[in-house]
């Protein structure tokens, strides 16, 4: 199941726990997420979710969010165009502190 394009958590969830951990005093927890979800990450194309064994070489890791892998550069534009683009700019805002609007239909007036 790919959920609704544009409203992946990880990257949001990962940039966060970074984030913790160059604040907080106990970093363990923050730690012991960023490697359960990176490692999770690494096993598999974000985009076309296949195994990463069955590649020779490692899986390219997104440039922006560093939170997703990809098995190509082929992958990676058509999950960019799939949506992951609203998962990096929402990691760069969140990076530059910047206010957040989630557009919903309850926001819309519908």
């Amino acid at each position: 199941m790919r959920g609704i394009p544009g409203q992946c958590v990880i990257p949001r969830v990962l940039f966060l726990a970074r984030k913790a951990l160059a604040c907080e005093a106990d970093k363990a927890d923050a730690l012991s997420l960023i490697e359960v979800l990176e490692s999770s990450g690494k096993r598999a194309c974000a985009c076309c979710k296949k195994d990463a064994v069955c590649f020779s070489g490692n899986l390219q890791q997104c440039g922006s969010c560093k939170a997703v892998w990809y098995c190509g550069r082929g992958c990676q534009v058509k999950h960019w165009n799939d949506g992951h683009k609203i998962d990096c700019i929402t990691v760069l805002y969140l990076s530059e502190g910047m206010l957040l609007f989630t557009w919903t239909a309850a926001s819309a007036g519908m």
